[in-house]
C-alpha cells in the first residue's frame, strides 16, 4: 500500500515502513465491533473466474502455525485445492 501511495505521488516518511513490519503471529482483533456487529457479515468469494487466487504469505504462515486460525472459506479452499495450487505471494 505504501508503494502504491508513493507511485501516486504521495510522500511517505521513511520510518513508516519500519512501523508496519508484518507478523503472522500478531494478535487478531475482532473487526466487527460497535454498530457493525449488528449488520450481517460480508462473506467475500476467495476465487474469481479467470483470475489466480492470490494468498498473502503471512496468511499462509499464520494458518500453518496456528491450528485455531481457520477462517471457514479459506479452510475449504485449502482443503479443496491445497497450498501448492494457490498463488502465495505479494
Amino acid at each position: 500500500m505504501l508503494d502504491e501511495a508513493k507511485s501516486a505521488g504521495l510522500k511517505v516518511e521513511s520510518h513508516i515502513r519500519e512501523a508496519f513490519a508484518t507478523s503472522d503471529g500478531a494478535k487478531l482483533h475482532k473487526s466487527r465491533g460497535h454498530v457493525y456487529r449488528l449488520k450481517r457479515p460480508l462473506h467475500r468469494h476467495l476465487e474469481v473466474d479467470n483470475k489466480p487466487t492470490r494468498i498473502h504469505p503471512s496468511l499462509k504462515a499464520r494458518y500453518i502455525a496456528d491450528d485455531s486460525y481457520r477462517p471457514p472459506r479459506l479452510q475449504s479452499l485449502v482443503e479443496d485445492k491445497g497450498w501448492d495450487k494457490l498463488d502465495v505471494g505479494i
